[in-house]
């Protein structure tokens, strides 16, 4: 698995939290997390095997406030995504690893909206430069 982490992010939600608009910035961070995951979802479905495209329609970005994810399958009639993305051995199945390679791909671009948008967060929330 991926995971892309973000040194001070616990301590900026903390200091959000206490802000007297937090749930302002809370959205704002939620909004952030769905804007990175977003970055990798054309990665993903690039990188996605075909044959009738329905798994390829069930990549999506998912967010919170404390964090986002790109998931791929979980649809009723596409089960098979966990198999055809890590392998199955029982089933000969070979590992094809294409949502951990799409994540990767696009993280120059997660790491870009998370630069952007923290900073602008932050400035918003501490007009005065201190944290």
């Amino acid at each position: 698995m991926a995971v892309v982490r973000v040194e001070g992010l616990a301590e900026l939600r903390k200091e959000l939290r206490r802000l007297e608009s937090g749930q302002v910035w809370a959205k704002e961070l939620r909004e952030a997390h769905k804007d990175a995951a977003e970055r990798a979802v054309p990665e993903v479905k690039r990188r996605t095997p075909v044959l009738t495209g329905a798994l390829q329609r069930t990549v999506r970005a998912l967010a919170t406030q404390r964090g986002s994810r790109v998931v791929v399958g979980g649809i009723r009639g596409v089960e098979y995504a966990g198999p055809i993305n890590y392998g199955w051995a029982a089933r000969n199945i070979r590992a094809q690893e294409f949502l951990m390679s799409g994540v990767n791909a696009a993280t120059d671009d997660i790491l870009e909206i998370y630069i952007e948008r923290l900073d602008d967060i932050t400035a918003r929330a501490f007009p005065t430069g201190r944290l």
